[in-house]
């Protein structure tokens, strides 16, 4: 991700990712480290051999997933935010070393507070705490969680952080990061190393922790992740970030609010990327700055926009039911709803820079988690404006048009009454006549580019008829010529038949005429054999006959007398 996309302090500032499928646990890419490539790997992958402290992520994975896991918490669960220590009396402190009071786990997730993720932990018990993240693939090193795990002292890689948070978008279903599937060997045989997915949270607990970590990259909500939000995706992420020891402080001089590390997770219903950004080693100028921790959360908003092409959200299991904006386990003990008063906002001022962008400027009441300004304008035109801090910027102001804002201050479940004030954008006749000619010169050519569509259009379809039509008279003609083919096939098979029939009568006359005429001969050989037989009979008779007379060799009768 070097390049134009990402402004890194420093050549020597690193990062390292892990991007991989929400729901089968396959590795899809992987950034060893910032100049990482085939000839210049030096065999150390950050993102899968990295061990260093994972700072807020953890917040999800030992505090409020189990809170929710085992003592069925909504995210409106009120916890405190005041002065307090750790078990052994060592001060912990918010990031901002101030304190809310009474806040929701909500406010208390999305605002990445240490002292209510510390009492969370301490309620639900640190070794059911450890069983938890160990089912999201988790590990300590050598088995050991201590309370301030609550806060992320603990060492992790990407490739492990990845596959937890995942697993809040699996509906709470682990899969372990792997980056072979399936091996075939030259024999054919195959081996499966996909493995195998176990459940390792209620569909409740994983949707829960979901919808307040959407809060934390959500524009205007008031959360740590906002710089990670990606338009038109489901996203949920956590930050992360990482202090130096004081001795390390003192040693080279850093300044005491510098960070380490810095640390972004986040998931969408298709991928899941967890990154980490700082410096291999501690020097005087190897620190994250404050502006340098979102650089996690923009190397995440670079993949996410590029690669998430899915657009559908999580879906909140029939285990969960929302009440006031807030979500509970069905079945489970309800928080009592606490009625939070807030102030109004004051001192509205709005400002025009002369083109077309109002800047709109108030104070705000102590204590508010967000704010929310919207418009309506005379042109039919409303929405909601960029808001960051107590100013709010709307472009795209008309000539002519009026417009009116509303401002409200939110804590909690609180919202208060709504400041107005209202613009009139400069433009009079003039503007408003160079405005007309302006939409009508837009009008005529939209008009004029609608009907050059519709023409190519039509022209497109009547190419395509004349296609179908040239197609289907030739398949006609084809049809035709196959029809007469046949037709002429039967003819001569009619004819052949014929003939074949016609010679075989005329070699059946011919070959009767020919019996015929040898009967004839045979029987009239047979009366003449015959007649010839019968005349030699009688002449034998002849010369048998008593008292006759015998011819005698010279002729002579000799007559004897008896």
């Amino acid at each position: 991700m070097d390049g134009n996309l990402i402004k890194y302090p420093d050549d020597q500032f690193q990062g390292s990712f892990v991007f991989m499928d929400t729901q089968s646990g396959e590795v899809r890419a992987i950034g060893a480290g910032r100049k990482e490539s085939k000839s210049t790997f030096k065999g150390h992958n950050m993102a899968t051999d990295l061990k260093r402290q994972v700072g807020s992520t953890m917040k999800p994975i030992f505090d409020y997933g189990p809170a929710i896991e085992n003592l069925q918490w909504s995210t409106y669960h009120q916890l405190n935010d005041s002065e307090y220590t750790y078990s052994n009396g060592k001060k912990i402190q918010n990031a901002t070393k101030s304190y809310k009071g009474d806040v929701s786990l909500r406010e208390a997730l999305k605002k990445s507070l240490n002292i209510p993720a510390l009492k969370t932990a301490q309620t639900v018990g640190l070794n059911k705490s450890k069983e938890f993240a160990e089912g999201l693939g988790m590990t300590f090193k050598e088995g050991k969680v201590y309370e301030s795990t609550a806060i992320g002292s603990n060492d992790s890689s990407p490739l492990e952080v990845a596959g937890a948070y995942a697993t809040f978008g699996n509906s709470g279903n682990y899969n372990k990061p792997h980056f072979v599937k399936e091996v075939t060997f030259p024999d054919g045989k195959k081996k499966s190393f996909k493995p195998k997915e176990h459940r390792a949270m209620q569909d409740y607990t994983a949707y829960m922790v979901t919808d307040v970590l959407r809060d934390v990259v959500k524009p205007g909500s008031g959360g740590t992740g906002p710089t990670a939000y990606v338009s038109g995706v489901d996203v949920a992420g956590k930050t992360g970030t990482q202090n130096f020891d004081e001795s390390v402080l003192q040693k080279y001089d850093i300044p005491a609010d510098a960070n380490r590390d810095s640390w972004f997770a986040g998931y969408t219903p298709q991928y899941t990327m967890a990154v980490w950004t700082g410096y291999e080693k501690d020097g005087p100028k190897n620190y994250v700055s404050d502006r340098s921790t979102r650089i996690a959360q923009q190397m995440f908003q670079v993949m996410m926009s590029k690669f998430a092409t899915d657009k559908s959200r999580f879906e909140r299991p029939s285990s969960v039911q929302e009440i006031n904006g807030e979500l509970y386990v069905k079945g489970a003990k309800k928080d009592a709803i606490k009625q939070i008063k807030v102030d109004a906002p004051s001192g509205l001022n709005v400002t025009f820079d002369g083109a077309s962008t109002v800047t709109l400027n108030w104070s705000g009441p102590a204590e508010v988690d967000a704010y929310a300004a919207s418009y309506k304008a005379t042109d039919g035109s409303s929405g909601s404006l960029s808001i960051s801090g107590t100013t709010a910027t709307l472009g795209g102001i008309k000539p002519g048009v009026t417009y009116s804002f509303s401002v409200v201050a939110k804590k909690g479940t609180g919202t208060s009454p709504a400041v107005g004030a209202s613009f009139t954008a400069p433009g009079g006749t003039p503007d408003a006549k160079k405005a007309e000619e302006e939409a009508k010169k837009k009008a005529d050519e939209e008009a004029k580019k609608k009907a050059d569509e519709e023409a190519q259009k039509k022209a497109n379809e009547d190419k395509v008829k004349q296609d179908e039509a040239k197609k289907k008279a030739e398949e006609e003609a084809k049809k035709q010529q196959e029809q007469q083919q046949e037709q002429q096939r039967k003819q001569q098979e009619e004819a052949q038949k014929k003939a074949d029939e016609e010679a075989r009568r005329k070699a059946e006359e011919e070959a009767k005429k020919k019996a015929e005429e040898e009967a004839k001969k045979k029987a009239e050989e047979e009366a003449k054999k015959k007649a010839e037989e019968e005349a030699k009979k009688q002449q034998e008779q002849q010369h048998q006959n008593p008292g006759g007379d015998t011819p005698h060799a010279d002729g002579a009768v000799v007559t004897t007398e008896s």
